[in-house]
């Protein structure tokens, strides 16, 4: 094997750096690039020099003689170091030092060889759980593509329309529903969704109040509408955990609480989680099941997730969980991405961590929103390569897949997903029985490609184009009724 192949091929970056270290071990006295090691080799070294695990990323440990703390040897410190990187390469090998400052090629390459077959031994990159970055050496032939391929063209459709019982009221005189808009892209496109709602159905507009990305935030936010008494509640996707106090106390004043992306049910004080676990846990197994069969059985996927928001463990569980039925040869690794940075520096963090790893093939987002802004900016830094896919995308999202520059995404259904919080809501506020798909949480997903948009993506992904008229006749009666 060549030495460029033999650093290619090391598919974790401790890997890849033991190849490069010992390198420099052996001959610190001149750069890479001087010796007879072509240019492919000397950017992999160059890569795994600055590579520093990313925020939020895990790395395996590997034997210490064979990653070095520093690429930089003293001269004080170079024979010691060089016969440290022999040794601890293979305990069979017993090489004599030779007294010169270049070793011949030919021990280049064995000696890289062996750091290879070293670090493997040493370090499995086996598939973690979930929580750092991994990989795996099971062979490709062991991917069960046939069962990726039949989820794919399953969710390659729509799945079912989530109403399909008319209202038979709408809301007494007087009454409002009440939303706590978080400050993601995908928040304003629900308010701007209810207001087209309302008027479908003929009642007053939904009030608003923006709640911000802190947790102080939606809790004041939460206190206003609570004390504003509203009909009900639209909740977007909020960590629980930190808003349980403001929960219990709409709860006690009687407000019915919808969410949208809510990991959380009636024991949690949500009377209807739309867009709930079932969905998510749906998503992370799209996901994994198109990096396979886009990227075949040994495909090295990033998952980028967001901790802050619930559903996001949901779907990294449900994608490890499938990822490792369906490829066990597949390599991946969890990167965090702070909710704060969407819209900011969030492009700039996936750039520097996909040049941290050259080895990436797929990169997936828990959240798509996240990578808003991020295709000119894998441009600009040259990475054409890497496949873009994730979950629940934004118009600024399908207009960059319309550009080609995101491949594909588990679209979700917003409007449809506005609409049914609505009909849910008026449901609970006038003690309705809500529908089965309202009760699981499902809304509409669809894996979509560039040939599957319209024309207009401005409101969104729809897997029902026509879903205004549907609502409109299944709440014909309650317009009546009103």
């Amino acid at each position: 094997m060549r030495l460029p192949s033999m650093v290619a091929a090391s598919r974790c970056d401790q890997c890849r750096t033991a190849v490069c270290r010992v390198l420099r071990v052996l001959s610190p006295k001149q750069p890479l690039q001087a010796r007879r090691v072509d240019d492919a080799v000397a950017r992999r070294c160059s890569q795994a020099d600055r590579y520093t695990p990313s925020a939020g990323t895990t790395t395996r440990s590997v034997a210490p003689g064979l990653l070095g703390a520093s690429a930089a040897v003293p001269a004080a410190d170079r024979s010691q170091r060089r016969e440290e990187a022999m040794m601890s390469i293979s305990s069979d090998v017993r090489r004599p030092r030779v007294p010169r400052a270049v070793p011949r090629p030919w021990g280049i390459r064995t000696l890289a060889a062996m750091a290879v077959a070293a670090c493997l031994t040493v370090t499995s990159c086996a598939a973690a759980d979930g929580d750092g970055t991994s990989g795996s050496q099971a062979s490709k032939g062991d991917a069960n593509l046939a069962a990726a391929k039949e989820v794919v063209e399953t969710y390659s459709k729509p799945t079912r329309f989530p109403v399909d019982q008319p209202l038979t009221r709408g809301l007494a005189p007087g009454q409002r529903i009440a939303f706590m808009q978080c400050a993601s892209p995908f928040c304003a496109l629900l308010a701007q969704l209810y207001g087209t709602g309302t008027k479908t159905m003929g009642t007053v507009p939904v009030d608003t109040v923006k709640g911000g990305h802190s947790a102080d935030g939606v809790q004041t936010a939460l206190s206003s509408i609570t004390a504003d008494d509203p009909a009900a509640l639209l909740l977007p996707a909020v960590n629980l955990g930190s808003v349980g106090a403001s929960i219990r106390r709409a709860n006690q004043a009687g407000i019915p609480i919808v969410g949208a992306g809510v990991m959380g049910g009636p024991k949690q004080g949500i009377d209807a989680s739309i867009n709930g676990p079932i969905n998510y846990e749906r998503q992370g197994t799209i996901l994994a099941d198109w990096a396979i069969v886009t990227a075949g059985g040994d495909a090295n996927i990033v998952w980028y997730r967001n901790p802050e928001l619930d559903f996001t463990k949901v779907s990294t569980e449900a994608f490890t969980t499938e990822l490792k039925k369906n490829c066990p040869g597949c390599g991946v690794r969890y990167v965090d991405i702070p909710l704060s940075t969407i819209g900011t520096t969030a492009p700039s963090r996936v750039v520097s961590d996909l040049q941290a790893h050259p080895d990436t093939d797929i990169a997936l987002f828990s959240s798509l929103e996240t990578a808003t802004g991020l295709p000119p900016a894998l441009r600009s830094a040259g990475i054409t390569e890497v496949k873009i896919a994730g979950s629940a995308p934004v118009p600024a999202n399908l207009q960059d897949m319309k550009n080609g520059g995101i491949d594909a995404a588990v679209g979700l259904d917003a409007g449809v997903l506005a609409f049914t919080q609505l009909d849910a809501a008026v449901r609970l506020a006038t003690d309705q029985p809500l529908t089965d798909a309202q009760k699981s949480g499902e809304v509409p997903l669809q894996l979509i490609t560039k040939e599957d948009l319209p024309g207009d993506v401005s409101k969104g992904f729809s897997a029902y184009p026509d879903f205004v008229q549907r609502f409109s006749e299944l709440w014909a009666k309650a317009r009546k009724a009103g």
